[in-house]
């Protein structure tokens, strides 16, 4: 019997989330985590602008790890727009 398919939920940072998420995206800049290894035990966020990555302090959680991420993207869409 076929093992049921867990639901995936997007944290919710803010109600324009996707918009800053798309505005970084059109201009180069990419929010990621990097996927649990085994001997490590925590997860990772990459941020890729320009040519340069830079990488974040470890989480314990992947839905810390996602929530960053949109806060990354929201941060960023709110200081290049003012």
């Amino acid at each position: 019997m076929p093992k049921k398919k867990k639901k995936v939920e997007v944290p919710v940072f803010r109600k324009d989330q996707w918009r800053c998420a798309s505005w970084c995206m059109d201009n180069g800049i990419k929010i990621y985590h990097l996927p649990k290894r085994y001997t490590d035990d925590g997860y990772y966020v990459e941020v890729f602008s320009n040519g340069k990555t830079a990488r974040s302090v470890k989480y314990d959680s992947i839905e810390e790890a996602d929530y960053k991420i949109w806060e990354l993207y929201c941060h960023i869409y709110d200081k290049n727009n003012k």
